[in-house]
């Protein structure tokens, strides 16, 4: 039979449980409140970009004389794209070191993964909305219109070219496709899934594309329009090598203004992304920054081992 001790016992128990249970419901309304707060914060600067943004659209189809080639930076410093110039459809999966920032990148079956030459229609897509934004000193637009005479023209390509206008073609299908799942792009770490871009297009009797209106996604907007990450890139629209292509605009943003920039071989060969051997990816980096290459990279590579068994590191230098 319960004596009086184990009765008090119980109800010490009870209230305490109570106390915790009325605590963490508290909680959770405090916490509702600063999340609704900070939703409703993020939507009134979106409502309050709106004039800004619509004037921007009612621009978007002008054509215009880049001023530079520029790209949002997190699609720079991070692997949305592969560097080989043959169809993948195997996904690749990024985890930064400490295991903070993921990436999986997801392939159509039909058209494969999107490539880094794929990349320079994006690129010029997002250069002309930044430029339209510059010169009309409004927000990044949410589309750009063009024809696929002006890109091609702007890529420096024969825009007369069969094969250029089928390349196009392949290229907006892979760009609109390959899917993404990750916290790149998204602010506190929260994962988002997206594809990069949408669009629509006229087609002529050939159903080659003509017209066309890109709509970027949500998670290069506000990327680009709260976080202003749009930097200036080389314009290695002839490249052949996806590695140096890729190196060229990788290297040159995060060395920054700095003469030298280290990194783990392994973290470069998973950031560019490689997906060979790490003995094959360090022959060709060292191949592309040797002063006995032919149009050799603008920066001198040295490797070196890293302390506690934590593998090799590259450090790129730059040249003179």
């Amino acid at each position: 039979m319960p004596t009086k001790s184990d009765n008090q016992k119980s109800n010490h128990t009870t209230l305490e449980q109570h106390n915790q249970k009325m605590a963490a419901m508290v909680s959770d309304v405090e916490a509702t409140k600063l999340l609704s707060a900070k939703q409703a914060k993020s939507d009134k600067r979106v409502l309050d970009m709106q004039p800004s943004i619509e004037r921007a659209n009612l621009m978007a189809g002008n054509v215009l004389s880049l001023t530079a080639f520029r790209s949002e930076r997190n699609l720079i410093l991070y692997p949305f794209c592969t560097v080989s110039d043959k169809k993948v459809i195997e996904p690749i999966k990024y985890r930064s070191p400490d295991g903070s920032r993921w990436l999986d990148i997801i392939p159509s079956q039909e058209h494969g993964m999107v490539n880094i030459w794929d990349f320079d229609v994006l690129r010029w897509a997002l250069s002309k909305a930044g430029e339209i934004a510059w010169m009309a000193e409004c927000d990044f637009p949410d589309f750009v219109d063009f024809t696929c005479y002006e890109l091609l023209k702007g890529l420096g390509k024969n825009t007369h070219s069969g094969s250029n206008q089928e390349w196009f073609k392949t290229s907006m299908l892979r760009l609109a496709s390959t899917f993404y799942n990750g916290n790149i792009l998204s602010s506190k770490g929260k994962g988002d899934a997206f594809t990069l871009m949408t669009f629509e297009y006229v087609p002529d009797r050939c159903n080659n594309m003509t017209k066309i209106r890109m709509h970027f996604s949500h998670a290069i907007k506000n990327s680009i329009r709260f976080n202003n990450t749009m930097l200036e890139v080389p314009a290695s629209y002839h490249q052949k090598s996806g590695i140096k292509k890729r190196l060229l605009e990788l290297v040159k943003v995060r060395m920054g203004k700095s003469k030298i920039w280290d990194i783990s071989l392994l973290e470069l060969q998973a950031i560019c992304p490689h997906t060979g051997s790490l003995t094959s990816f360090k022959t060709q980096v060292k191949k592309y920054t040797s002063n006995n290459s032919t149009n050799p990279l603008p920066w001198i590579s040295n490797f070196s081992f890293m302390t506690c068994g934590r593998g090799e590191k590259i450090t790129f230098e730059r040249r003179g």
